[in-house]
């Protein structure tokens, strides 16, 4: 019984967070967001923040500009995360994907992929919006 409570209590909570990034995406400013073209975003390693938690990430403009542009309704909706080569690469990407999971994204629309062009980036590509 208590694990039935427990567990509605989370998913309620849960749904609370998602709508709270959801606002927070809408109504802050992504303007530092760096960009090369319209669909996509740069992430510097050295942006990421020492401590990873949810304030510190959503504070990254890529991150919410990312989440305030994906519609998952839309017909080819998806992010792509371009990461640099290697173990170290792969693991930042995947840390990132956790996020973005955690943000209220669905697994299924987000893609890793090798090839992010420099060391110590990601590139994130918004698509079907």
């Amino acid at each position: 019984m208590l694990k039935k409570i427990t567990g509605q209590i989370l998913a309620r909570m849960r749904a609370a967070a998602r709508a709270l990034v959801c606002a927070a995406c809408l109504f802050a400013p992504a303007a530092s967001a760096q960009t090369d073209a319209d669909d996509v975003l740069m992430l510097q390693r050295g942006d990421w923040p020492k401590y990873a938690n949810g304030p510190n990430i959503l504070a990254l403009p890529a991150v919410r500009e990312t989440l305030r542009r994906f519609d998952e309704c839309n017909p080819g909706a998806g992010i792509v995360i371009l990461y640099p080569g290697g173990d170290s690469g792969r693991k930042w990407a995947r840390e990132l994907r956790d996020w973005l999971v955690a943000f209220g994204v669905p697994l299924q629309y987000l893609d890793l992929q090798p090839g992010a062009g420099a060391a110590g980036r990601l590139v994130l590509e918004v698509e079907g919006k």
